[in-house]
Order: structure tokens, then sequence, then C-alpha cells
């Protein structure tokens, strides 16, 4: 885990593990807090004055969230299907749907994003779908989504938006799929991120998109059967590293790598299947620049053990131009 691009570069293995003992933290402190620190919504509401408790839950998600936030408690979703929209999870409020196979918020194809995230909240064990967009994670704003499916939005899965490169910024995706919907699985502006294990795939464009100038790890995460590419990363000031990658039967390359000339460094590390893809496993790209192999071998990394398999147009393509 975490291995070569981090040691070549110069990030710290102590410093991921510390992040990823805060992020376990993170998803589980509010339950150890008690019902105390809890606002419930279910749909199961009979009329009535609604506060919160279990027992007498709201039937409104954003009611709950603002109460959450004005008394810096969290939200529990109970299961069930939610027809509502536009909510948007103030800073420092966690909303946990318990399970994603029992629990779904549906904006009903309107054109409304499902919910909007600001800084430090989290989004757990939910389904999110039939929004224009599933997720939209504000400006600046530190996010966490875990287990959740992202399923059926009219444009991007999840849209995020650019912040300073910058762990107290960072936009963590981690156990969730995000799938069949209309644009991008995932696109986002400028951020520092980390993807793992999540599926991604079915989506009518590319699996992912992550701007140039961003910095993060992606590793145990499946790019399938998009019908774009699966992944989308450009070189220019951005330090990206993948493992454990699976990048697989979609209509276009599996990974496609731009680059404008400037230094920058993304680097597929152990354990990456690159296979049965319809265009090229790898496809290199120039944009408005005139970069040649020696530029490329630098600043793309492809480790030895990379496995390429039945990629029609071969595993990795020739130098293209955006002019050609």
């Amino acid at each position: 885990m975490l291995t070569k691009l981090f040691k070549r570069k110069g990030f710290s293995v102590l410093g991921a593990v510390v992040f990823l003992s805060a992020l376990v933290f993170s998803i589980t402190s509010y339950v150890r807090a008690g019902d105390d620190h809890v606002i419930y919504v279910s749909r199961n509401v009979n009329g009535g004055e609604r506060t919160g408790e279990k027992d007498n839950p709201f039937e409104s998600i954003q009611r709950a969230i603002d109460k959450a936030y004005n008394e810096d408690k969290d939200v529990i979703i109970l299961p069930g299907y939610y027809f509502q929209s536009d909510l948007t999870i103030k800073e420092g409020v966690s909303v946990d749907g318990i399970d994603p196979q029992k629990t779904y918020v549906s904006a009903r194809n309107t054109d409304d994003t499902v919910f909007k995230m600001e800084h430090k909240t989290e989004l757990l064990n939910i389904s999110v779908m039939e929004g224009e967009r599933g997720v939209l994670i504000k400006e600046d704003a530190r996010a966490l989504i875990w287990n959740c499916r992202v399923t059926k939005n009219e444009k991007d899965g999840i849209k995020i938006k650019k912040a300073d490169v910058k762990d107290k910024k960072k936009v963590t995706i981690s156990e969730s799929v995000i799938d069949f919907n209309g644009w991008n699985g995932i696109y986002s502006e400028k951020r520092a991120f980390y993807l793992k294990n999540n599926l991604i795939y079915h989506n009518d464009g590319d699996g992912a998109e992550i701007a140039k100038k961003s910095k993060g790890y992606i590793e145990d995460t499946d790019f399938k059967k998009n019908d774009g590419v699966g992944l989308k990363l450009t070189i220019d000031e951005s330090e990206i590293g993948i493992e454990d990658c699976n990048f697989k039967n979609n209509e276009k390359s599996g990974l496609e790598v731009r680059s404008k000339g400037d230094s920058g460094y993304i680097g597929l590390e152990e354990d990456n299947k690159i296979k049965d893809n319809e265009d090229y496993g790898i496809s290199r790209i120039n944009e408005d620049c005139d970069c040649e192999e020696n530029y490329w071998n630098e600043r793309l990394f492809i480790d030895d053990d990379t496995d390429f398999d039945d990629n029609e147009d071969g595993d990795i393509s020739r130098i293209f131009s955006t002019e050609d």
C-alpha cells in the first residue's frame, strides 16, 4: 500500500496511516456518542410536532440537518425511500443512511442536485439517485463519501469543486459504487483527493476525470464498462499515484493521460490491470505542446508488473496531439 510514489515523492507512509486512522475515527465517533448526539429522519411519521429523537423523528432531511448543525449533532436517516433533493449538508454534520441497499434519497428526475456538501461533512451508507447530479462537493470543502451508491443521475454522479491542494481540504471517496450516471461518474476540479475500494462503472461519460494541479492516491478501485475512458488525468502540476486498480471493458481507453508540457507526475504503481478496453490500455495526448518520449517516460511512470491484455488498439498509444 502507498508504496513507490509516496516514497519517491517524499510523502510520509506514517502520515497516510494517521490519515486512515482519523478516517475510521471520523465515521464511527458519532455512533459511539449515542442517541443524545443524533437527529433522526424516518418515512414513518404520523403528524404532530417533530423533535428529531428516535421515537419522534423528522420526515424532512433538511430540517434534521439544520437542527444537527445548530446543536452540534449528526443525522441518521432510517431505511426507506425519500423523495427529497437540493439538500445541503452543513459544516461539521455527518449524514448516515445505515445501509445503501435500504436507504434511498432520490430527486425524482428533477433538475436538483440531491446532496450538496459543505466543509467537514460526511455522507455515509446511503443511495443517492435521480438528480441532475447526485452529490456536489462545494468549493474549499473537505468531505467524505463512504459506502454509498451514487446512481442514475442526469449529469455527473459526483462533482467536486476546486480547492487548495491541502489535506485539510481533501475529498475522500471510499467503499462506494458510482454507476449509470449520464455524464462522468466523478468529475473533479483541482483537488487533494483519495479514492479507495470503489466500483465506477457503466457511466455514460468517463468513469472519472480529475483536473490538472491535483494531488492524491487511487487504490483498489475498478473503472469498468464506462462509455468514455475509465480514468482521465492531466500531468501538469499533478502528483497522482495509482495502485491495485482495474481498468477494464471501457468503450474508449482504460486510462487517458494528457499534458500541456508542465512538470508533474502520474505513477501506475503495483498491481494495476488494464484489459479489454476498446481503444488503448493507456492513451497519451499532448495538448498544445510537442512533448516527446523522454518527457512522457519521466512524467508517466508505468510499473513493470502492470498487467495489460487484449486492449483493441494496443497497450500504450503513440503520443497523440489534440491537433491530430
